[in-house]
């Protein structure tokens, strides 16, 4: 029940057979008839990585800061973008992720990758919260569906 867009730019590095590292940083904004959200995330990441043949699966996850902040309609975050209605920032943030990658030559791969990332607000007081004591799950989750092409060139 709502539209929007993610933004969303990394690196990864193959570190062996079965291992990568990555780091991604990506921005969000979703709208539904009650409201207009948004969020940033830098998240660094690891994961597990099976060769297929000329394919490969990931299953990683990660540890990093993220932010989601709230305003009562898209006309709100466009005239004030840095007066939210609610803030959630520089807090600690988790993600899962399952690639699938088909390399076409040795430098060029296209892929596939589900993730799913959430603002870990429990235990702790890392971070800027404003207006919103208990967020919901939908104000501090997020999920995206990529399709890409790696260079793998380094």
């Amino acid at each position: 029940e709502g539209n929007g867009a993610v933004l969303v730019t990394g690196v990864r590095l193959d570190l062996a057979t079965h291992f990568a590292v990555g780091f991604d940083l990506g921005y969000g904004v979703f709208e539904t008839p009650r409201d207009f959200q948004d969020r940033w995330w830098i998240l660094p990441s690891i994961a597990f990585v099976l060769p297929i043949g000329p394919a490969s699966l990931d299953l990683g996850g990660g540890l990093g800061l993220a932010a989601s902040s709230g305003y009562d309609d898209g006309t709100d975050f466009l005239i004030a973008p840095f007066d939210p209605s609610w803030a959630l920032q520089l807090i600690p943030a988790g993600r899962l992720h399952a690639r699938v990658g088909y390399a076409f030559s040795p430098g060029v791969e296209i892929f596939t990758r589900l993730e799913v990332g959430a603002l870990l607000l429990e235990g702790h007081d890392l971070g800027f919260r404003s207006r919103n004591p208990s967020p919901t799950i939908g104000e501090r989750v997020w999920g995206s569906l990529w399709v890409g092409v790696q260079l793998n060139y380094f």
